[in-house]
């Protein structure tokens, strides 16, 4: 589904032009019958990385606690020791907008768990970029070659 609207990228603005989309969301969440038939659904959310910190009431995506998904801050970015797993809760942040460092606002999209928020495809190329780049960085050391001139 694409939601268009004029307008800029605004948490308030966003807020108010998607109340009816939200209730009838949350409507769907809920099942749908059809001639007896119940139908279930699961929803899942894909975006640009603007639109996501909007939709979660993050503060901003250039913050000291930038990942949607888990609590590592910028001074753990480039720690690969850490363990990067989604371990935030939807529900957790609508009960309380500012439970994990970053958010400030209460998500717009509270029915769809953080498991089902898709990344985009720039934060799954630079995750596994820094991968390989450790990797290659670390055979490098292993056989000497790291500051070899020649």
């Amino acid at each position: 589904m694409t939601i268009l609207y004029p307008g800029c990228e605004d948490y308030n603005f966003l807020s108010n032009a998607m109340t009816r989309f939200c209730h009838d969301l949350r409507n769907l969440k809920e099942g749908l019958v059809i001639d007896n038939v119940k139908w279930n659904f699961q929803f899942y959310f894909s975006f640009d990385w603007k639109f996501l910190a909007i939709c979660l009431g993050f503060n901003s995506t250039h913050s000291k606690n930038f990942c949607p998904w888990c609590t590592i801050d910028k001074s753990q970015q480039g720690d690969l020791s850490k363990e990067w797993k989604i371990s935030k809760e939807i529900d957790k942040l609508v009960e309380q907008n500012n439970y994990y460092k970053g958010h400030i606002r209460k998500p717009l999209f509270d029915i769809i768990p953080f498991n089902h928020w898709v990344p985009d495809e720039l934060h799954i190329i630079l995750r596994i970029t820094n991968h390989l780049w450790s990797l290659m960085i670390a055979e490098l050391t292993e056989y000497s070659l790291f500051n070899d001139t020649a």
